[in-house]
């Protein structure tokens, strides 16, 4: 008699467990839970179309700048979006120049990858940062993955001319491929970067693979 009457109220127990720790969980700081609970991430891409250089606040398909797109990709509502891809689609064939009027804001999240277009190989788009600063850094990454899976990227872009670095790395992960970084669009002239072509700050699991860099000072590569 009293085994079937345990077998009948078990799963009423099994209930108010169940709804003890959901409210439990509920219970929680938001912010705790999503250290917990995985979040499903999507694919975010922002598509500069235009040379100009200017914030408007709004990256979109009628206007984005490659400071906009930046600046998009860096918002924190975009923390749970990954990668966060800034692409090229600026009209008319050929080699694009961007020249930047200040420093480009830096790369404040992980696990964005900036992609410029090829033609045979060969980068189209060029960064001038010729007048950006007297030490601006071109493209600046200062948060990554330390296990190297989840970490930034710039690829297939010409960076010349800025006052400090064409490149700053101080994050982990981080992807360098197919720049051409202070020489011209060709790849085959120096146009220098003021301080140094890439700099990579005492971190680890960089990689700077088929770059061409332009040697400043003795030094293609600086690590600290």
């Amino acid at each position: 008699m009293f085994r079937s009457r345990d077998r009948k109220l078990t799963p009423h127990w099994v209930v108010i467990a169940m709804a003890a720790c959901l409210g439990l969980w509920l219970g929680l700081p938001q912010s705790v839970r999503n250290q917990i609970q995985p979040t499903a991430q999507a694919t975010s891409n922002y598509v500069v179309n235009t040379t100009d250089d200017h914030d408007d606040g709004v990256c979109n398909a009628a206007d984005c700048t490659l400071r906009e797109a930046i600046n998009a990709a860096n918002a924190p509502n975009n923390q749970n979006t990954a990668p966060r891809n800034v692409n090229f689609a600026i009209p008319g064939s050929g080699m694009h120049t961007i020249s930047v009027n200040s420093p480009l804001p830096q790369l404040g999240l992980s696990q964005i990858e900036i992609n410029g277009p090829t033609l045979n190989g060969t980068p189209l788009i060029e960064i001038n940062g010729a007048n950006a600063g007297s030490n601006a850094n071109g493209l600046s990454f200062v948060i990554g993955d330390p296990l190297g899976g989840f970490g930034s990227g710039v690829h297939n872009l010409i960076i010349n001319r800025f006052g400090g670095y064409g490149i700053s790395v101080d994050a982990e992960g981080v992807r360098i491929t197919g720049c051409f970084i202070g020489t011209n669009s060709a790849g085959t002239a120096a146009v220098p970067n003021g301080t140094g072509g890439i700099r990579i700050n005492n971190l680890w699991n960089e990689r700077c693979g088929d770059c061409r860099r332009c040697k400043h000072r003795g030094r293609d590569k600086d690590r600290k």
